[in-house]
């Protein structure tokens, strides 16, 4: 009989056109990350691009890691995505997580 999935831990963030969901699962013995996320691509036609992506306890700390060295990097935060960062809009979260 295949065991149950548990949600252990959520955090969900919701932008002006986008969502992100990450899921800390336990499946019988085995934990993993689920990242879930949407993007309103065009508000007439209703279209939503989406994305859902399941990565082991390792990978997600491993990509955790990467991504803070890569955006923290001086040239890469200081020229290449500059306007990007000045443009993203806050974000509101709901989570089971302590904070």
């Amino acid at each position: 009989m295949k065991e149950p999935k548990v949600c252990l831990k959520f955090i969900e963030a919701k932008g002006k056109n986008k969502r992100i969901d990450i899921f800390l699962v336990q499946e019988g013995e085995s934990k993993y990350f689920i990242l879930h996320t949407k993007t309103l691509q065009d508000r007439k036609t209703r279209s939503i691009s989406e994305t859902k992506c399941v990565f082991s306890v390792g990978t997600f700390t491993a990509l955790n890691e990467l991504m803070n060295t890569f955006l923290d990097a001086g040239p890469v935060k200081n020229k290449l995505i500059t306007k990007e960062l000045r443009q993203i809009e806050k974000f509101k979260a709901v989570t089971n997580i302590n904070l």
